[in-house]
């Protein structure tokens, strides 16, 4: 198994952008289920999704990856970040006669579109804690390599 030098790698990460990385966490969320995660392939230097449920992780001769970003399977967005102040107060209008589903879709509101804008809107704070994160999986891949030759 032959990795890109970390060099490569820190420039990779530092070039991606933001969208990119939540809608490709988007991607492998699974509600309920499943995290969903952004990852950057070790031996090709690609983006990629991954779905991993609680416990569950990949085989390690398989996971060459570093995680850069996660949604939580249990994401539980509030309404006032998918809403704005208008639709809101429709909202609370309508909440006594039906679900929220139901109140989005007559308002031509596409929910899963929202809730990635929310998370793009907390983003900055997600991704200062993920470099902490970043560094340490990176500090145990080329550790790792300088004792494979």
């Amino acid at each position: 198994m032959e990795i890109l030098e970390r060099s490569v790698v820190e420039k990779i990460i530092s070039k991606l952008d933001h969208e990119s990385i939540v809608k490709t966490a988007w991607e492998g969320y699974i509600p309920n289920m499943k995290n969903g995660y952004a990852t950057l392939n070790l031996e090709t230097g690609l983006l990629e999704s991954v779905s991993l449920g609680t416990g569950e992780t990949n085989h390690p001769s398989e996971d060459v990856r570093i995680y850069l970003y996660r949604i939580d399977q249990n994401l539980d967005v509030p309404y006032e970040d998918i809403l704005d102040e208008e639709e809101m107060e429709k909202w609370e209008k309508f909440e006594e006669e039906g679900s929220f589903d139901q109140f989005c879709n007559d308002q031509g509101i596409i929910q899963n579109e929202r809730i990635i804008e929310a998370l793009l809107h907390y983003f900055y704070d997600d991704w200062t804690e993920a470099q902490y994160s970043i560094k340490e999986q990176l500090d145990k891949w080329y550790k790792k390599r300088q004792y494979c030759f």
